[in-house]
This record gives structure tokens, sequence and C-alpha cells, in this order.
């Protein structure tokens, strides 16, 4: 597990952002409790 505060997003600490491309930007995620990980996709808004 990484103690790094990040945003949240639900039960998930953003750690870091690992790109962006034409529609979204990509972010790699933890799972708070379990150390579970995610990768999270940011859409802009409109």
């Amino acid at each position: 597990m990484i103690n790094n505060p990040g945003p949240q997003l639900g039960n998930y600490r953003l750690l870091q952002k690992l790109g962006s491309g034409g529609f979204a930007d990509v972010y790699l995620g933890e799972h708070i409790q379990g150390g579970g990980y995610l990768y999270a996709f940011r859409l802009p808004p409109g």
C-alpha cells in the first residue's frame, strides 16, 4: 500500500496521473482499505 495522500474518488485514492489523450485523463488509483489498484479515467466536461 502506498502511503501518499491524494484526491479521493469513492473508496479509491488517486496516486498519480499516468497520461492524457484526446478524450480523457488517466490516473492510477489505490483502494483505501484493500490495497487493490485501478485505472480511473476523467472525461472533460461537456
